[in-house]
């Protein structure tokens, strides 16, 4: 289960370990982001804290559209600062 998110970024190479890799992280983003990114599932501390995303947002920005889905968690992390 994941959010729909359109693919945008692809990646390639010659060593099988570094395809699984990426593949890998693929599969993790999308198992993190439903409508707030979540983190740290192997401790069922599936919450929208910001450490993990601030991290892995340039990755996900590459790997998928994700402007309008951190947009609006953005603007929701603002509100309650507020």
């Amino acid at each position: 289960m994941h959010i729909d998110l359109q693919r945008t970024g692809h990646f390639e190479c010659s060593h099988p370990k570094g395809n699984k890799l990426h593949e890998n992280t693929v599969w993790s983003m999308r198992g993190n982001f439903f409508s707030v990114p979540t983190d740290c599932p192997q401790r069922d501390e599936r919450l929208g804290w910001t450490g993990d995303t601030q991290v892995f947002c340039n990755s996900a920005n590459f790997l998928y559209k994700t402007a309008g889905m951190l947009g609006d968690w953005l603007k929701d992390i603002r509100a309650e600062q507020l």
